[in-house]
């Protein structure tokens, strides 16, 4: 180590403030950088795991093969794990007391590759069956169906087949294990098994649909089984291949083909290039906005360095001291606060998503049935990018304070002069600032233009940081946007539909279900899809774009109509600012569902289909080309969802419209029919309390209908929304906390150089009341100004990330005006109390000493 290391060594010892304010600003800069990869790497681990715990571990799947289609598939050199099993019939356990769901599907697995291993499901007691004869069964069908039944128990399950008529030919034809309730559906008995009982476990949702009139029993594949075979592939080291990979297998095996879309985008692979680039586009701008807040915050602590070092870099010029030997000063002290700032940074950035994780640990486990808990996955290669861009910014960060070290002349270095070099003329202030702000205002508006490079250096750190918490919150803001547009927003547990039946029969099994005890929010409703035809003057002009227009220059549409019961709409019009009255006594009136959202692939739009829609007279048919025209007034537009329509997807050329059943009857007596299917949908306070509940009444009026069960579904959703918040507003806080303690450590640091100017004023008989009123409006100025300068700025950043995203999430641009609120409120409070703090320190030291001391 030379004399100039040591010496910078010494003057790092000395300046211990300005040393440890430059160490935590570059590893607050680390630590952004480590938070931003540990987030990304983590989230796809989690959400690469939740499709894995849905679904089971496969990228390419081929249904109805034949039995040579599993060797086929291993063949393939890239091919790693295969996956077959195959239906082997339904059960229908005589002593279930389940009626909606009777049936227990029983699917076989080869044992000789263990796919049952593959299978998406928890065992809770016993293990997975290992030859034909063995059963394991899912905890919520012995739950349900009130069966007692043991693991190492043996029983006689009756066997058959399910058979619906198909819609155009009647021909009856077998019945989907996932499908729910089917109109005409028949029982075709075809003998018994005899099983033991070796397991019972927790099943996915994938494994074991919700919304099937049928439970999954696992089993494994007979001997000599000659049905058809669902076989399910996944890639050795998957790649941008698969696809390729996946139709090759298929040529070998055919059968009907679907990928895993899902689990291969969150890996990292799509044929979705648009998406790709929207995601990373928009992570781009983030992490561009970082480095430079990072190269800027860094950057100002060495410049305040640099002014305070003028003096020894003047003296070590006098002594003989090369440009070459002072610009490898300031390099050797920003290699020694990488060398201490990188490794706590790291430690920081992982220790806050590490409390993150830990706060939200219990949704996890509850999410994933305490299977797949949360966890910080570290990637070497992304610690290794954010130790190289940290290493990078702080090499960027330095050279221009390194420049300017090494052209420091010796005399100027040592008079101070190059600190404040002005003329007269530079520091003149009109008349109207003597008048407005006083002596001690305009003061403060000379001081900040004397010593132009401190005052430049703070106001760009404020800056920064404006535009860097404003630009974290608007990307966490359209993500979270984003995000919702994609998941189904559900609000019910339980759907109960009635077959066609009379409406006197139907209204009252309804009011019986709606008067249960539990339920929170029930709706009984009816649809009803139509046809029409509107001219080019009735759309606007995203419909035009996005809607075929016929020959004849109209556009063809479709209309999809709700109709509520009465209470449910006033509930309903009540909670959407609207009035019910109008709806009422079959007006033929509606309400148009406006805007809607739609999805086409990976793009997700919200379209405004009317231009003019209020008053507007709508006619329809409904069925039939040639059916009778029902018209329809809308009377009101709310992008309010009611509880049959919320969640779902709508389409780019289809209306939906909402209106009472008064109304609807009266259609059906246009239509000349009596009835159409309803529906009954629930949301209970204790989904599985009402559910015993609703089959106890199913027996005591001795009806029929079916029941399709959202429970679990909604409650994915809801979890995986506020997992999505929790990541989204935990980045939200780092980055405040980040830019709080950046504009805290400017100012703090700012005050303590000036002691030697502060001490002056106090020398030349400043009052202390003139001195704070010179400081609050310096304090001022500084919000005014980085407010004035990074408001607009942040949100031409907004628009840019608004324009990226809009490529798949095409939504209505907006700000977060509460991150905007925030940032000014937080600006005035950063700026002022730390000044304040600095200023009643400096109170207390003797003037003279002021004047003398040179250091921190």
């Amino acid at each position: 180590m030379n004399i100039i290391h040591r010496l910078t060594l010494k003057n790092m010892a000395q300046n211990r403030r300005r040393t440890l304010v430059t160490v935590l600003g570059a590893a607050v800069s680390v630590a952004m950088l480590t938070a931003v990869s540990l987030i990304a790497v983590s989230f796809l681990d989690m959400m690469q795991r939740t499709v894995l715990a849905d679904t089971g571990d496969w990228h390419v799947r081929f249904e109805g093969v034949s039995a040579a289609a599993p060797a086929a598939a291993r063949a393939d050199s890239q091919t790693g794990s295969v996956t077959t099993r195959g239906l082997l019939s339904y059960a229908k356990p005589p002593e279930s007391l389940d009626t909606q769901r009777p049936y227990l599907a029983l699917w076989g697995y080869d044992p000789a590759d263990q796919s049952a291993a593959r299978a998406p499901l928890t065992l809770e007691e016993g293990r997975l069956p290992e030859r034909a004869g063995e059963l394991v069964v899912s905890r919520a069908f012995l739950e349900t169906s009130a069966l007692d039944w043991q693991v190492g128990q043996q029983v006689v399950l009756p066997t058959g087949r399910r058979l619906a008529p198909d819609e155009q030919s009647g021909e009856l034809l077998p019945v989907s294990p996932s499908s729910p309730a089917v109109d005409g559906e028949q029982w075709l008995p075809e003998g018994s098994e005899r099983y033991t009982l070796v397991g019972i476990g927790s099943f996915s949702t994938g494994l074991e649909p919700s919304w099937s009139r049928s439970y999954t029993g696992i089993t494994c594949l007979p001997g000599g089984y000659g049905g058809q075979l669902e076989v399910s592939a996944s890639m050795a080291h998957p790649d941008r291949g698969v696809y390729d990979w996946g139709d090759r297998l298929w040529e070998q095996v055919g059968g009907a083909r679907t990928y895993n879309s899902e689990l291969l985008f969150y890996m990292g692979i799509t044929d979705d290039n648009t998406l790709y680039s929207t995601l990373f586009g928009a992570l781009a701008i983030v992490c561009g906005v970082i480095l430079v807040g990072s190269v800027s915050l860094i950057y100002n602590a060495f410049a305040i360095s640099l002014a305070e070092r003028g003096h020894t870099f003047g003296m070590l010029s006098s002594v003989g001291a090369t440009r070459r030997q002072k610009r490898g000063s300031v390099f050797f002290e920003a290699a020694l606060i990488g060398a201490a700032a990188i490794p706590l940074g790291l430690f920081a950035g992982w220790l806050g998503i590490k409390i993150t994780f830990a706060c939200i640990g219990s949704i996890v486990q509850e999410m994933f049935r305490a299977a797949q808990p949360l966890r910080v996955v570290i990637a070497p290669a992304a610690v290794g990018a954010a130790v190289l861009l940290s290493a990078a910014v702080l090499f960027l960060s330095a050279w221009v304070p390194a420049q300017r070290a090494s052209r420091i002349p010796p005399i100027e270095a040592i008079r101070g002069s190059r600190q404040v070099r002005i003329s007269p003329r530079q520091v003149r202030t009109s008349p109207i600032s003597r008048k407005l702000l006083g002596f001690e205002g305009e003061l403060g508006l000379k001081n900040s233009k004397c010593s132009r490079s401190r005052y430049l250096a703070t106001l760009l750190s404020l800056f920064v940081s404006v535009v860097l918490f404003l630009t974290a919150s608007t990307f966490t803001y359209y993500m979270g946007r984003s995000f919702s547009m994609t998941v189904e927003d559900v609000q019910f547990d339980y759907t109960v539909n009635f077959p066609y039946t009379g409406d006197s029969q139907r209204d009252r099994l309804a009011a019986g279900i709606q008067a249960l005890p539990g339920i929170e929010e029930s709706a009984c409703t009816q649809s009803l899809y139509g046809q029409l035809t509107l001219r080019p003057e009735q759309l606007t002009a995203e419909a035009r774009s996005a809607i075929w227009q016929r020959g004849d220059g109209l556009y063809p549409m479709g209309i999809q109509v709700y109709a509520l019961d009465e209470a449910s709409l006033q509930n309903y019009c009540r909670r959407a600012g609207l009035e019910a009255a109008p709806l009422l006594s079959g007006s033929g009136k509606g309400i148009l569902l406006s805007p809607q959202l739609y999805r086409v692939g990976h793009e997700f739009r919200e379209l405004r289909h009317l231009a003019d829609p209020l008053g507007s007279e709508l006619t329809f048919v409904a069925g039939e080309v040639e059916g009778p025209q029902l018209r329809l007034q809308i009377a009101g537009v709310s992008s309010e969802a009611p509880m049959p329509v919320a969640g779902a997807m709508g389409n780019s050329s289809t209306l939906a419209v909402l209106v009472s059943q008064d109304t609807f009857a009266g259609w059906l007596d246009q239509l000349g029919t009596d009835s159409r299917t309803a529906s009954v949908m629930v949301r209970a306070a204790d989904p599985d309390l009402f559910y015993s509940r609703l089959l106890q009444y199913q027996k005591e009026t001795r009806s029929e209908w079916s029941v399709t069960d959202f429970t679990r579904y909604r409650e994915q959703n809801s979890q995986l929304l506020l997992l999505v918040e929790v990541f989204v507003y935990g980045f939200v806080a780092l980055v405040a906390v980040v830019c709080g303690a950046n504009i805290w450590n400017t100012v703090s640091t700012g005050v303590a150089l000036r002691r030697r100017e502060f001490a002056m004023l106090h020398s030349v008989g400043i009052s202390p009341r003139g001195f704070q009123r010179m400081m609050r409006w310096e304090s001022l100025s500084y919000g005014v100004k980085a407010l004035a300068l990074g408001l607009p700025v942040s949100a031409l950043l907004a628009l840019g990330i608004y324009r990226v995203l809009e490529r798949n999430f095409a939504f209505a641009f907006s700000l977060p005006w509460g991150a905007y609120l925030a940032a000014v409120l937080g600006v005035f409070l950063l700026v002022g109390l730390p000044m304040a703090l600095s200023l009643r320190k400096l109170r207390r030291e003797n003037v003279m000493d002021a004047l003398k001391n040179e250091n921190l």
